[in-house]
């Protein structure tokens, strides 16, 4: 079993725990991404639907693309290439995508956008800028907002925003990855406990978790059952995996840490791992506490037996996460497994 730290500040930093472990960090990758370009006109209250309308395409990396999409606030919309063509619509975009790499659960591009006052007069631009981000299949980049300033148009505002995702290799069509995972409490006396969720689904699709909440006293003894402990520990977060040449396999860990006390307010940390392992090989993650305080817990007096970071706070005590946790460890067990 490898074993990896996790930090709360987003930090990669990865131990190997024997010669014998195939651990390492994920890496860029070849292939492709479709890239989409849509412009929506959203409807002022009391009109139905949204306009939209897009256009796009298929990059390899290092390539570019220049796509075209235009609108007016009459309900007028469409897209196509650049430059756009048979239109007199009040405004016209140009943007230029290229497709900087791609990793497991994201497409970094680099991204040239212009906004010309008429696509019937496409010279001079309003506005534009230049960018790169990254972006993971689910998400949208906003490129550029415009909204009427006539309160009888039907559209008040055009939206152009930018999708990309990975294109999934036909030769993986229909496989699809199971995932175990194993929650470990070790008490710094030694005591462990232990949660386990199971989550499947295809390869490239980013998968949710979420373990039950665990209980403590405040002397740090795990609460059994549902109770009304005075602190809670939750513990979930995605888990997304890709088949690699050679039957390894790239998981993409996001996990998330609150800690919360009974009365209100939280604390906790999370943090992205990336790791390429073995089919069915169990990967243990370290998950640290964090810092900062959980919140303030009211009706309750410091027992004999209490840990450090408990302290009176107004009316009630307050719980230094990092203090209270010294000694003890959190991770998470994870095994990825091809199932067909």
């Amino acid at each position: 079993m490898a074993r990896i730290s996790m930090s709360r500040v987003f930090a990669l930093v990865i131990a190997l725990a024997g010669p014998m472990c195939a651990i390492g960090y994920a890496q860029e990758r070849a292939g492709k991404a479709s890239v989409g370009v849509r412009i929506l006109g959203t409807h002022r209250a009391g009109a139905t639907g949204v306009s939209s309308g897009g256009t796009g395409g298929e990059l390899e990396v290092g390539q570019a693309g220049t796509y075209g999409v235009y609108g007016d606030f009459s309900g007028a919309l469409g897209a196509g290439g650049w430059p756009v063509r048979g239109t007199d619509t009040a405004h016209a975009w140009r943007v230029e995508a290229r497709l900087l790499s791609l990793r497991a659960d994201s497409v970094e591009l680099a991204v040239e956008w212009s906004r010309l006052a008429s696509a019937a007069e496409q010279s001079v631009p309003e506005v534009g800028d230049r960018r790169v981000f990254r972006l993971k299949a689910d998400e949208r980049h906003l490129l550029d907002l415009v909204q009427s300033d006539d309160p009888a148009s039907a559209v008040a505002n055009l939206v152009v925003e930018l999708t990309a995702k990975q294109v999934e290799d036909p030769a993986y069509a229909g496989v699809s990855l199971a995932y175990d995972l194993w929650l470990v409490h070790q008490s710094r006396a030694g005591e462990k406990t232990t949660k386990r969720v199971q989550v499947a689904g295809s390869q490239g699709a980013m998968m949710v978790f979420a373990f039950p909440k665990w209980g403590f006293r405040l002397d740090g003894t795990v609460v059994p059952g549902e109770g009304d402990p005075p602190l809670t520990l939750s513990v979930g977060g995605t888990v997304l995996g890709r088949l690699r040449p050679g039957g390894g396999i790239e998981v993409v860990l996001d996990g998330s840490l609150q800690l919360g006390c009974r009365s209100g307010g939280i604390g906790g940390g999370s943090g992205t791992k990336s790791y390429v392992a073995r089919d069915g090989e169990t990967v243990e993650v370290e998950l640290p506490f964090g810092s900062g305080y959980c919140g303030t817990i009211t009706g309750e007096s410091i027992p004999p037996n209490v840990r450090p970071g408990v302290s009176v706070f107004g009316a009630g005590l307050r719980v230094s996460n990092r203090e209270f946790f010294e000694g003890d460890r959190l991770s998470l067990l994870v095994a990825a497994r091809r199932q067909r």
